[in-house]
């Protein structure tokens, strides 16, 4: 009997699938059958599949599932058959449809059950090459498909009609194919190009945000792979419709913007000098990236600065104006946005605290380290200040910035709730923010208070004694200031009180530092001394407080308490804690301070070194979300996973004991608290009855200090079973509120969380649960949108005009940019358009220059605004956080792309417009501009950092101006980078222009670049 045969007639016999699977085995053994697994499975497929479209669906899935967990059929082989020859033959009855969806959400959940993460086809070998890319090419074939076809909705007209989400389902496998090309190395230059122009192909369908950064990813992850390829496949690269690359497809002329783009009006242009747009653009790089190469990073922010000083000609009042004015015009924005508390404060701590930090340190590099309150930089300082408050409207605009209100996480005592800032406080002290911002120079000593404060100022308290409570009151107590907080983070206290005194401090911006000081240096103490409980309650208040720890990382360096705190979970040990308990409880805080700051501050593919040097490791606080369902875990952690579900969802059992907790590692169980709580959520629906009163037991473990630290896996495992799981789930939505709402539910857990959660909500088949449930999702929402800050501008999407299609949004956001007034700061989201391919952005942003190329003819004078060339510098020396791009090139920025792919396209394509009219010269004069403005700010940066390395490292010598011999290390705690990798790049973009070969206007490119006084010095050999 054949195997189509067997799994038929077991099938209409009724026989279910685990006896399926026990008869096929020994069908197998009987037949001594000697072929490989891939191709068993194949025939499992075939026996299968039949079954699929004839007979109920519960019936055959069943079957399905089983051959797959079981791995009868490995999960690979399922996948190329349905995409090699889709199931339907691309048959579009609903019924058809459908079910193609719900193999290919099969296949996603199963894989994402196994390995998060990892590979859905074979790990890459040469033989195995052929199979993975036909995979990914009929993916992407799929992807085509389910966009063309309708709209999917059931309806309660038409019972029959079958529902499917291909749109979302299809790109997401694609995405798990792609994911299995590790390594590029093994496909030639010729496959590369031919997978770019079939990713180019669905770049512009409307995929989701995730799908559409994750293929763009891989389509910059190739491209780099080929620029180092032996052969110049991007001569030959082919973009849309099969085209080559082409200065007619390139978007050179207005006829090639798509219609279906409602074009941005054009606005009065206020002149700039494009100053405006680098100071405001480097300091949200300083916020942004604050704990990796911003702000806390002490080094690499000085070097940031000196790069933007020299930038504008070492002028101090031109820099320190425009750097004060871009940081004043920002924050006055926010102060008009009721909602942006979390920026608020952010802004007013960078202006009060730590710019004047970072501009004492610059001075003293500038100045060879000198203390003369006459130097050039002072005196430019002294000059920008004076202008500030000759103009005083943005000081007074910034005033009430500096009363947020407070947020605390539980209710203080009447002593602390007196010293809280109120509303009238703001009224009282109406130039607070002017006396605090001119203090601030004072106190670092960069200004005098008496010759130049005063006279500004003349109502300028000498001491901020008379307007700051806290320091009052510990004058008058006779104790010190330091002293005052520390007492107030002992273990004793409450965490309300804490919380209160932090609230209390956050309008005093002179004790912040201070604040910072005390705290760190308490957090040392108590991991250095292996004081667990001190550890984890201050963990705790630094994760629970919503502003807390954007203060420490905008004043210093948040990686080496990070780097300890890994260190404490490392050596966590229960002998030596005494109660089991209440040390996993420790444990658990710590775990979520580490977990806040990886996501907070995006530190995923950070390094962390223990003290010893050697690596730390913290994977299995960032994989806590993979639910697995028991039967497909190791024997041994299955074990210890149905041990911890009996004894919290048994109503049977003595609850969670002392022996259990010893003999589970903390690790293992944050692993598999996920899977635990579904297992418990599946058996509770499918018990008859249920028994709600031992599952709200069980869950209340999850919301006490015991296992509430496990939550954020927890809450992201319910999400995707909730989608998984579709209508049937309204149990699950149901948890999920009480988990989000509870008192017990930790802030990292609604951080880490809080965008899966949105994005369930958002969907109409869980509005239809919840309102056939009588479930009321508001709480929810109130619950995410307090502690996430959505309603903050700095998380609002760039918003996309009606009718524009994916791959037009790089250009229309160049596009606002370009045509930005200076009378407000520029707020270029760099983050939203450097997910788009290179060549995309490149494209947009050469083409937009170019509508922007001034002739001279009317007097306004030749080339490029000085304001376009700042916002063209910004985009093409932005650092690209994407992980494809930092591990194939040595530089995270577009500058290399351009030199080494695009321009040397481009210009082909030039010679061949040129020979058609005048505009060949405009292309390169244009062509110069980007090139010669970006070389030059990378330059500047790059010897910037040079020279503050080795002031750091005490060895100023002329001026701090020599060269290091040492990797930099100013890029937080990553590899080092080459301090030659400009002028290495540059001399091979030179050396391509000077050969013989390729396009004719090389040549008057670099005659351009060498003629340009600017430029000139770097294009030479």
């Amino acid at each position: 009997m054949s195997l189509l045969a067997l799994t038929r007639d077991l099938f209409l016999s009724g026989f279910p699938a685990e006896k399926w699977e026990a008869l096929v085995r020994e069908w197998a053994d009987r037949h001594g059958s000697t072929v490989t697994q891939d191709q068993f499975g194949n025939e499992i497929w075939g026996a299968i599949r039949p079954l699929l479209t004839v007979y109920p669906r519960d019936r055959t899935l069943a079957y399905l599932r089983t051959a797959i967990t079981s791995e009868l059929l490995p999960l690979h082989v399922l996948v190329s058959r349905l995409l090699a020859a889709p199931l339907l033959g691309a048959s579009k009855k609903p019924e058809d449809l459908s079910l193609l969806d719900t193999l290919c959400q099969l296949a996603l959940v199963t894989h994402l059950a196994r390995n998060s993460g990892g590979q859905l086809m074979p790990t890459p070998k040469v033989a195995s090459i052929p199979f993975v890319i036909d995979a990914v090419h009929n993916g992407i074939e799929l992807v085509k498909f389910a966009f063309s076809l309708p709209p999917s909705e059931p309806s309660s007209l038409s019972p029959t009609v079958f529902p499917h989400s291909l749109p979302t389902s299809a790109p997401e496998v694609l995405c798990l194919i792609l994911d299995s090309l590790s390594d590029t190395s093994l496909i030639s230059s010729a496959e590369v190009a031919h997978l770019l122009t079939h990713l180019n192909d669905i770049m512009h369908l409307p995929l989701s945000p995730a799908t559409a950064q994750r293929i763009s990813e891989w389509s910059n992850h190739l491209t780099f792979a080929a620029l180092h390829a032996p052969e110049d496949i991007f001569a030959t690269l082919h973009l849309d419709n099969g085209e080559a690359i082409t200065m007619q497809n390139l978007p050179l002329a207005p006829q090639a913007i798509s219609t279906s783009v409602e074009l941005v009006q054009t606005r009065a242009i206020t002149p700039s000098d494009g100053h405006d747009v680098t100071s405001s653009m480097l300091l949200r790089h300083l916020v942004r990236h604050t704990a990796t190469v911003g702000c806390g990073n002490t080094p690499s922010a000085v070097a940031h600065l000196l790069a933007a000083f020299r930038s504008m000609g070492s002028n101090a009042l031109t820099f320190t104006s425009n750097l004060l004015s871009a940081a004043l015009r920002i924050l006055s924005k926010l102060v008009q946005q009721p909602h942006a508390t979390d920026e608020r404060l952010i802004w007013t701590e960078l202006i009060l605290v730590r710019i004047p930090q970072l501009l004492k340190r610059l001075d003293e590099i500038i100045t060879g380290a000198g203390t003369s309150l006459d130097d050039d930089f002072r005196s430019g300082l002294r000059g920008a200040i004076t202008g500030l408050f000759s103009s005083p409207d943005v000081l007074d605009a910034c005033n009430s910035s500096v009363f947020p209100p407070p947020i605390l996480a539980a209710e203080p005592t009447s002593e602390f709730q007196e010293g809280l800032p109120t509303a009238e406080d703001s009224s009282r002290e109406p130039h607070r923010f002017k006396y605090d911002f001119l203090h601030a120079f004072v106190a670092a000593d960069l200004v005098d208070y008496t010759t130049f404060a005063v006279p500004l100022l003349p109502d300028l308290p000498s001491d901020p004694l008379v307007y700051n409570r806290l320091l009052g009151e510990a004058q008058e107590l006779g104790v010190p200031i330091e002293a005052c907080l520390s007492s107030k983070f002992e273990i004793d206290i409450p965490r309300s009180e804490s919380l209160a005194l932090i609230d209390r401090v956050l309008p005093d911006f002179d004790v912040h530092p201070i604040l910072v000081e005390v705290i760190i240096k308490m957090y040392k103490s108590g991991i250095d001394a292996n004081d667990m409980e001190t550890t984890s309650a201050l963990s705790q208040i630094l994760y629970t407080h919503a502003h807390l720890l954007d203060i420490l990382s905008l004043q210093t360096s948040l990686i080496p308490l990070i780097e300890r705190a890994l260190v404490c979970i490392e050596a966590f040990d229960y002998v030596a804690l005494g109660d089991a308990q209440t040390a996993l409880g420790q444990y658990g805080d710590v775990a979520l301070f580490v977990q806040t700051c990886l996501y907070r501050y995006h530190l995923m593919d950070q390094s962390f070194l223990a003290p010893d040097g050697r690596m730390l490791s913290y994977a299995f606080l960032t994989t806590t979300w993979s639910n697995l369902s028991l039967h497909s875990l190791l024997p041994t952690d299955r074990t210890v996973a149905n041990s911890w579900l009996k004894a919290i969802f048994d109503s049977n059992s003595e609850g969670i004991d002392d022996e259990l907790l010893r003999s589970t590692s903390p690790q293992l169980l944050l692993r598999l608290a996920s899977s635990i709580f579904i297992e418990a959520m599946n058996a509770f629906v499918n018990s008859d009855p249920p028994d709600r009163d031992t599952l709200m037991n069980g869950i209340s473990y999850f919301l006490g200090p015991l296992l509430n630290w496990t939550l954020p896996g927890v809450l992201l495992a319910i999400t995707s079973e909730i989608e998984r799981q579709g209508p049937s789930s309204s149990v699950l939505l149901e948890v999920l509120k009480v988990l989000v709402t509870a008192p017990g539910c930790p802030r990292p857990a609604i951080l880490i969380a809080g965008s899966s959660i949105y994005r369930i909500l958002d969907k109409p088949s869980v509005h239809r649960m919840a309102a056939t449930s009588q479930l009321d999702l508001d709480p929810i929402r109130i619950k995410i949108d307090q502690l996430m800050g959505l309603n903050n501008q700095g998380n609002v999407p760039v918003p996309r005009q009606a009718g524009t299609i994916h791959a037009d949004v790089p250009q229309l956001i160049i596009r606002e940019a370009l045509e930005h007034s200076s009378d407000e700061p520029l707020q270029l989201p760099l983050r939203h358009l450097l997910l788009y391919r290179p060549h995309q952005i490149l494209s947009a942003l050469f083409y937009e220059l170019r509508r922007r190329y001034s002739s001279g003819n009317d007097g306004s004078g030749a080339g490029l605004s000085p304001h376009a060339l700042a916002v063209s510098t910004c985009i093409m020396n932005a650092p690209r956080e994407m992980a494809g791009v930092a591990m194939l090139s040595a530089s995270t920025t577009l500058l290399p792309f351009a030199l080494e792919a695009f321009i040397p396209v481009l210009l082909a394509s030039i010679d061949q417009e040129s020979a058609a009219g005048p505009d060949g010269s405009i292309h390169v004069d244009v062509l110069c501009s980007m090139i010669g403005s970006s070389v030059l700010n990378a330059w500047h940066l790059e010897r910037a950092r040079q020279t503050v390395e080795s002031f750091f490292a005490g060895k100023p010598g002329n001026g701090g101006e020599e060269e290091s011999g040492s990797g930099n290390r100013l890029e937080g705690n990553g590899p080092p980078r080459w301090s030659s990798f400009v002028g290495r790049l540059v001399n091979d973009f030179v050396q391509w222009l000077l050969s013989p070969d390729g396009p004719t206007s090389r040549g008057t490119l670099l005659q351009k670049l060498r003629s340009t006084p600017e430029y000139a010095g770097h294009f030479v050999l």
